[in-house]
């Protein structure tokens, strides 16, 4: 059973996993099969069969529509389908369903078919829950390690993989992934089992007369893939060490103001508070973080917004007024700046947020 909790106190979503033994492989005539119903698109295991990963469906899915793209037999698991989902635009997830309901003309002339990996009960993996290694110079109590998505979306492939290798011992099996560390997963003992990259897939099974073609339009989709994902570069890194940072103390969101918050810290013995505000310079940290603080020069401090106004009782503005309301600034006439920072690192995290991370996966 996987649970789920979702932000908003009190409620709270259950998911129920339910595992099945009868399950087809998707493979014709598998005589390990032969008792369960097939699906309407199996899978010739006497030619080779190209499994991608969620990355490789994503990025490369426009040479799957070239017929110079040998991957005529491709198996599409449930967990990636499930990844990519949440990637993939609506015109790519229209056209993976045209492929697996066969109203696609590339669907006829090639198979694609579809396996319930997350449901068959020989390929399920529970998500991992890791205990915390324990450091001896820290005496805070530390809350369980979970698995990344990624790491779980390479067990779920590799553990499929490994299954349909003992399932079909004679069938060639191809991962199609730029990922090394998928790579690094698979079981050295399968022997019909190969994990290629698309550089290599495409060197190793297209025609050489296409190679050139095939290569740009590669680029292309690696080039379109990383800049429709989440720029590195949207926050600032956390530093490596954040506990060697001067400046450390507990992240307080304003209730009022959700853009606002304040850190109070402790230095030579005095105690002062340091302003944090907007999305940015929060840097991912959520209310109740020990992060650490990086002081901005003195000519960048801003004067907080609950300062200059009422929080408990706004009284009403016009049109003009609220026009002329002006942001956040470094000068004010009837308020002096305060100190001001931005987040560079998250010390440690409550555990309730722990707790809630492991409920979601």
């Amino acid at each position: 059973m996987e649970k789920s909790r979702r932000k908003k106190p009190g409620n709270v979503k259950v998911m129920e996993n339910y595992l099945r033994t009868d399950v087809h492989c998707v493979l014709e005539d598998c005589r390990l099969c032969r008792s369960i119903s097939p699906p309407i698109v199996c899978l010739n295991p006497r030619s080779t069969i190209f499994i991608p990963d969620a990355v490789f469906l994503v990025a490369y899915i426009d040479l799957f529509s070239d017929d110079s793209f040998k991957a005529d037999q491709t198996l599409l698991l449930q967990s990636v389908l499930d990844l990519a989902g949440d990637e993939v635009g609506t015109r790519e997830a229209s056209q993976i369903e045209a492929w697996l309901a066969r109203e696609d003309d590339h669907a006829l002339l090639k198979s694609f078919g579809y396996f319930p990996n997350k449901h068959m009960a020989d390929t399920y993996v529970p998500t991992q829950v890791f205990e915390p290694s324990d450091d001896a110079s820290s005496n805070e109590p530390r809350g369980l390690d979970v698995e990344s998505m990624e790491q779980r979306a390479r067990c779920l492939v590799a553990n499929a993989v490994a299954w349909y290798s003992t399932h079909s011992p004679t069938t060639k099996f191809v991962v199609l992934s730029d990922d090394p560390c998928l790579a690094s997963m698979i079981p050295p003992s399968s022997r019909h089992v190969d994990v290629l990259s698309c550089v290599d897939f495409i060197d190793a099974y297209c025609p050489s007369t296409a190679h050139v073609d095939l290569h740009a339009v590669r680029a292309d989709c690696a080039a379109a893939f990383s800049s429709r994902r989440a720029s590195p570069q949207g926050f600032a890194r956390h530093e490596s060490d954040p506990s060697s940072c001067a400046f450390q103390g507990l992240l307080d969101v304003s209730s009022h103001h959700p853009l606002e918050a304040f850190v109070k810290v402790t230095t030579h013995g005095e105690s002062q508070s340091i302003y944090i505000y907007g999305r940015d310079a929060m840097n991912r940290a959520i209310h109740g973080d020990i992060v650490a603080v990086q002081l901005l020069p003195e000519a960048d401090w801003l004067v907080p917004e609950s300062a200059t106004s009422l929080v408990h009782h706004v009284a009403p503005l016009d049109d003009d007024q609220l026009k002329k309301k002006p942001a956040p600034s470094s000068t004010s006439s009837s308020v002096a700046a305060v100190p001001t920072g931005r987040v560079v690192g998250i010390v440690s995290r409550p555990d309730h947020v722990v707790r809630k991370v492991m409920f979601c996966l």
